[in-house]
């Protein structure tokens, strides 16, 4: 197998640079595509000389060669302005030209790349995906990146674990159905796929694009259900320097549910330098320290059933929850300029230590503590690597990258887990008028050792590749209507275990008013299961967790039509955005769900009661969307927002299917016996109501207020194990009375106010759970509550 990879990427690399011989003389135009208002260089536009194309490059400089003598017609287009066409009379030398492009008021004017590897109009796009700018996701004073997601329509974050539109349930922090990307790799956990939110650059961002629907195509194995994108920055041609430093102090919560004395704080400062070498060359180093009591109270002894109550210190971890840990990024990247060579180097680091519960105490004075043994302390470090070659020649763009990522989770329980995964991939982009192709290949390879994964084989090394090609086409046969068409064949190896699987997917876009886009879309999925998913085995708090030897890969087919409407109206059309409505629908085939029973065959009760990884049969996720973005002016102030709402449908088809048989549940083990509410065969952990509104306005005084509201259904189906062994009496988690006394939906609401002093200094008081809400959505894993917190930003 790695001997084909390294045929196809050297083919590849053969015919990506051979390009550069083409190259023609005679004449030569050369010119700079530029903003009508700023006058700044466009990088990126795409220009077109009588059938040539070329790119722009950072500075927005293009140029095209040949040896004729006719009249020629140059187009040039870029996301957000109107398309420009000028005539070119004959000549011979050379011939410089600017070309400035003005709005376009009619486009939705947002710049995507994760649909097609290149910049699109998310407007003319065939699925949904929504956009978070930087000042969006450090809205709130995030310190990790799962604070910011959990803003987005249809995205929920569920004990670390990503769900977009209820394509995932609860699944114990193995396998995951969103691919999560940095810079269009994947930073998911090779051994069990899980991300690390923590560890991306919040300082450095470009902007976060969440896609929504099945992405394999492009995307692999991890996007059965979309992608999470975080686009790292280019520095600006003027240096930048940003430092912010933060301390929050977390209310006391009500309902008795203290048990501890002083008030629980964390601190943090983040920094970023960004700046342009002579050259032209961007450099940039960034990064972020934490230190934090958690949200839950400190950790009980087993023995005394006693807690401490030392005063705050950001150096030390001894609360339920708590963390602290460093972070670093740094990046180096030459662009390619007007045909010539860009490279880089990119690496980011993360060091810390964090205690993290599974289950809590009971729901009432014991809401914010953990069982005894259900709170696991973990040193982490992990690294990641990224070296990257590319070249344009004329209307081609030539990538390769790589990413060498290393994580080390020692845990307190003798069960920590460390893995080593190598990814690289070539890439090849052509863009023309009327038609843009994109094809690559991809390969990784991940060696886990750990004694948490050493069931069945009582070998804690495991070893996991995946090699796949792909290619998709982008058609515009008409101007108002764009096309994709693209598939990729991925081969799956897993120690001994080896499966490959072709997926397809098509879609349309098509522009039947000034800003009115139909869409619509089908795209496949199919899912490996991970090293944690097959040979997991451990023990939480009571909670055994069982291996899947014999578990199958998953897959799914992704349906979704849905219509954008831009709009821009106000006396200078100072208020533009987009309303969004779409229905979509998930259908899976070996459905994979982490599910509760009765597993093991000791015969002993407790011990044979745990999580486990199983093919479930078919299942359905449909619903309906809507979003609306935009931004305007109300006077002095400027007003942004992103608001949305999704209702789902997660059902099983198949709930009388038997997936185990055991003697202790008679008709074996299925969706129904093991359901504690199969009312409309609703699967479990689902939110099926979402809401989302985020608001941020900005005076030209200098003050700034945000606002954040969340709006989450209560879940209506968990396993029903969970409810029996308080019965029997083996466990009390006080998790049925809490589930008979919740309310149907929870409101949370985040406020910010501000007052930024002449560009340099800028003051944030943040409130968030402004209701001190005590709240959890996954039951037995209570939520944060209230948090005051004071942030200064100086930018020198």
């Amino acid at each position: 197998m790695m001997r084909s990879t390294s045929i196809l990427l050297t083919t590849l690399f053969t015919v990506v640079f051979s390009s550069s011989l083409l190259a023609q003389e005679g004449w030569r135009l050369q010119g700079t595509v530029l903003d009508a208002t700023t006058d700044g260089g466009l990088p990126g536009a795409a220009v077109f000389l009588d059938g040539q194309g070329a790119l722009t490059d950072v500075d927005g400089r293009f140029s095209f060669s040949g040896d004729d003598s006719e009249v020629k017609v140059l187009r040039v287009r870029y996301v957000g302005y109107i398309e420009a066409t000028q005539t070119l009379d004959a000549w011979q030398g050379d011939r410089t030209l600017d070309i400035r492009l003005e709005p376009d008021v009619a486009s939705i004017g947002t710049a995507v790349v994760s649909a097609g590897r290149y910049e699109q109009d998310l407007g003319e796009v065939s699925v949904s995906i929504d956009v978070l700018p930087p000042e969006l996701v450090n809205q709130g004073a995030p310190t990790s990146a799962d604070q910011s997601l959990s803003r987005t329509p249809g995205v929920t974050i569920v004990d670390s674990e990503p769900q977009i539109r209820g394509g995932s349930g609860y699944s114990f922090g193995a396998g995951s159905r969103v691919a999560v990307l940095l810079d269009g790799l994947p930073v998911l956990s090779g051994d069990a796929g899980r991300p690390t939110w923590g560890f991306l650059p919040l300082e450095n961002l470009e902007q976060v694009e969440v896609v929504k629907g099945a992405s394999s195509v492009l995307y692999g194995s991890s996007a059965l259900s979309g992608v999470i994108q975080f686009r790292t920055a280019f520095p600006d041609p003027e240096p930048f320097t940003r430092i912010s430093v933060q301390h929050g102090i977390h209310s006391d919560p009500g309902d008795g549910r203290k048990y501890w004395n002083r008030p629980l704080m964390q601190s943090s400062t983040s920094w970023l330098h960004t700046r342009r070498l002579a050259n032209g060359d961007g450099l940039s180093f960034g990064g972020q320290w934490l230190g934090s009591d958690g949200y839950k109270g400190p950790q009980i002894n087993p023995a005394t059933g006693e807690a401490h109550d030392r005063p705050f210190n950001p150096f030390t971890v001894d609360h339920y929850d708590a963390e602290r840990q460093w972070r670093v990024n740094g990046a180096w990247q030459h662009a390619p300029k007007n045909g010539g060579w860009g490279y880089g180097l990119r690496a980011n680091a993360i060091s810390g230590e964090s205690i993290g519960t599974l289950l809590w105490l009971n729901a009432d004075s014991g809401f914010y503590a953990a069982t005894a043994g259900a709170d696991t302390r973990t040193t982490q470090r992990m690294v990641t690597i990224d070296p990257h070659i590319e070249r344009s020649v004329g209307a081609w763009n030539h990538r390769i990258q790589g990413r060498f990522l290393r994580l080390i989770n020692d845990n307190d329980n003798n069960q920590g887990n460390a893995s080593s995964t190598w990814q690289g991939e070539a890439r090849s982009q052509y863009r023309g008028e009327l038609w843009t192709a994109t094809g690559g290949v991809y390969a990784q390879r991940t060696r886990s050792v750990a004694e948490l994964y050493a069931a069945g084989t009582g070998d804690s090394i495991h070893n996991a590749a995946n090699v796949a090609a792909y290619l998709q086409v982008e058609l515009q046969p008409h101007e108002r209507l764009h096309v994709t068409v693209g598939g990729r064949y991925e081969q799956f190896v897993l120690d001994s275990v080896s499966l490959g699987q072709p997926v397809f997917r098509t879609g349309l876009n098509y522009r039947f008013g000034q800003a009115s886009y139909l869409r619509a879309s089908i795209g496949q999925g199919f899912r490996f299961p991970s090293i944690a998913e097959k040979f997991i085995q451990t023990e939480v708090g009571g909670i055994n967790v069982f291996p899947s030897l014999d578990i199958r890969p998953e897959s799914s087919t992704n349906m979704e039509v849905g219509i954008k409407q831009g709009f821009r109206f106000g006396t200078e059309g100072q208020w533009k955005g987009f309303l969004d409505l779409a229905v979509f629908q998930q259908d899976f085939d070996d459905f994979i769900e982490y599910t509760f029973g009765v597993w093991g065959s000791s015969g002993n009760g407790l011990l044979d009661l745990g999580f486990r990884s199983i093919n479930t049969g078919r299942a359905r996720v449909s619903g309906l969307e809507w979003s609306t973005m935009g931004q305007g002016d109300l006077g002095a102030w400027t007003v942004q927002w992103l608001i949305g709402q999704t209702f789902l449908n997660p059902v099983s088809l198949t709930p009388d299917s038997v997936y185990a048989e055991f003697p202790t549940i008679p008709g074996g083990v299925s969706y129904s016996s093991t359901s504690s509410d199969t009312t409309d065969h609703v699967l479990k952990y689902r939110i099926r109501n979402t809401f989302r509104a985020n608001l941020s306005l900005q005076h030209e005084t200098g003050w700034t207020l945000g606002w954040n509201a969340a709006r989450n259904t209560s879940i209506q189906n968990i396993d029903k194990a969970f409810l029996e062994i308080e019965e029997l009496g083996l466990l009390q988690y006080g998790l049925i009375d809490w589930l008979a006394d919740r309310k149907d939906a929870q409101w949370l609401h985040d406020i910010q106010v501000g007052r930024k002093f002449d560009d340099r200094h800028h003051v944030e008081l943040i409130v968030r759970n402004a209701a001190n809400l005590s709240y959890a959505l996954r039951p037995l894993a209570a939520e944060a509550n209230r948090l005051w917190m004071v942030r200064y930003t100086f930018t020198p």
